[in-house]
């Protein structure tokens, strides 16, 4: 018994090796909060025990509503009281909060260029085909409107997540360097989507995170990621109807 206690003790110690606590809790709820994201909050888990809802109304945006609003706990409300029960940071300490726009200027020439690019991609079969990931969305512009707010949402708390929570939870071992490592599973998040998009997540995490580290907020990023995303759903539609 006292060998296995001293087994687990030189395990967990040679894990945190010089980390703080606050790193060694980001490093390891980051991926089980992903994890726990991707298999219990997509769209096929709701519709797995909702089959018999399928004659409601609007049925189509509801398993995306759920997909969403599983995001926005696991990827939003739980790390901000991780933060605040474990070591005492708001959510405005972890880059909710205006911070400095100054920084973040470039997001607007970032915005254009990306906005020009969006809408000559939203033609290729395979980004037609995928979005709107809500198909009725395609279908109804009032399901459109509706859907897009709540994508707003889910997208607020993907920015959060890694941009806010892990960039601060990990910049006081890690400083700047911490871009870098919350830009790996952010490039892993977009495995599966189209290749123009996955790739070019690697960019995006670096470019979002060091906006974020040198506004010292998440939130310019927020509604970048977020209008781009809405730009591309909404070029879908009227490029190949709704």
């Amino acid at each position: 018994m006292r060998r296995l206690r001293d087994t687990t003790t030189s395990f967990l110690r040679d894990l945190r090796g010089s980390l703080s606590a606050e790193s060694c809790v980001v490093l390891t709820a980051a991926p089980a909060l992903l994890t726990i994201e991707r298999y219990v909050g997509r769209p096929r888990t709701f519709r797995g025990f909702t089959g018999a809802w399928t004659s409601l109304p609007w049925y189509e945006l509801l398993p995306y509503a759920w997909w969403y609003g599983i995001a926005a706990t696991l990827l939003f409300v739980v790390p901000a009281v991780l933060s605040w029960a474990g070591f005492r940071r708001s959510p405005a300490e972890t880059g909710f909060r205006i911070g400095d726009p100054r920084a973040a200027w470039l997001l607007l020439p970032a915005f254009i260029a990306m906005a020009a690019v969006v809408v000559a991609v939203s033609g290729l079969p395979s980004f037609a085909a995928k979005y709107p990931l809500c198909t009725l969305a395609r279908e109804d512009v009032r399901v459109l409107i509706v859907y897009e707010l709540l994508y707003g949402v889910y997208f607020l708390a993907w920015e959060y997540f890694f941009r806010g929570w892990m960039l601060n939870g990990l910049a006081r071992d890690f400083g700047s360097a911490a871009i870098w490592i919350q830009t790996l599973p952010f490039v892993i998040a977009h495995f599966g989507k189209p290749f123009p998009e996955a790739f070019g997540s690697l960019p995006a995490g670096l470019f979002l995170g060091w906006i974020a580290w040198r506004s010292e907020s998440f939130v310019y990023g927020w509604l970048l990621h977020w209008g781009v995303a809405a730009l591309l759903d909404v070029s879908v539609v009227l490029r190949h109807g709704m």
